[in-house]
């Protein structure tokens, strides 16, 4: 008779490891090891290219874009001229320039021709209570015109509380948008 030899095949270890390598491997892509100094740059790039991408297509489709910036995020608008009075309309179908929520922990500061402005709540929450404000005309701080044009100056300073330095974002006169990184 024979006696059962007990334990692994070389197979079977192998299969094992590859999936454990897998696993860890996976694992790893979605750690996010830059952490929130990585986290608050990616940002500021973002909002200058979404930035530069609303001048273009304002542009290119001839109309008037506007942004919003709020505690919350910020969001895109188009000027309506279709009815009485021209309203300022939310990006819905655009998912390009759709509303947008900064990440947890990141402090934004917003001057506007050289005055901070104080960035308030939005207005249109998630359930439909925005409060007392839901009836007034939302208005976008930044414009950006078929002709070409920025209005007005603006400066934004985007930060995680944590870390030092800062990233600024502002309408600038060689570029549209300069993005620079600093202590501000």
């Amino acid at each position: 008779m024979r006696t059962l030899q007990r334990g692994f095949t070389l197979i079977e270890l192998l299969v094992v490891a590859t999936i454990a390598a897998v696993l860890v491997g996976v694992a790893m892509l979605s750690i996010n090891f830059g952490g929130a100094d990585e986290q608050v740059e990616e940002e500021a790039r973002r909002l200058a290219a979404l930035l530069q991408l609303a001048a273009d297509d304002a542009i290119l489709r001839h109309r008037e874009l506007g942004l919003r910036v709020t505690t919350a995020g910020y969001a895109f608008y188009h000027l309506d001229q279709s009815g009485e009075q021209p309203t300022w309309q939310p990006l819905d179908k655009d998912r390009r320039l759709r509303e947008r929520s900064w990440p947890q922990a990141l402090e934004v500061e917003m001057e506007i021709d050289g005055q901070p402005i104080v960035l308030d709540a939005p207005r249109r929450e998630a359930n439909g209570e925005g409060g007392d404000n839901d009836e007034a005309e939302i208005k976008p701080q930044v414009m950006f015109l078929s002709n070409g044009e920025s209005l007005p100056y603006f400066a934004m300073l985007l930060r995680h509380p944590d870390l030092p330095g800062s990233w600024r974002l502002q309408s600038g006169e060689e570029q549209l948008f300069e993005l620079q990184r600093g202590d501000f």
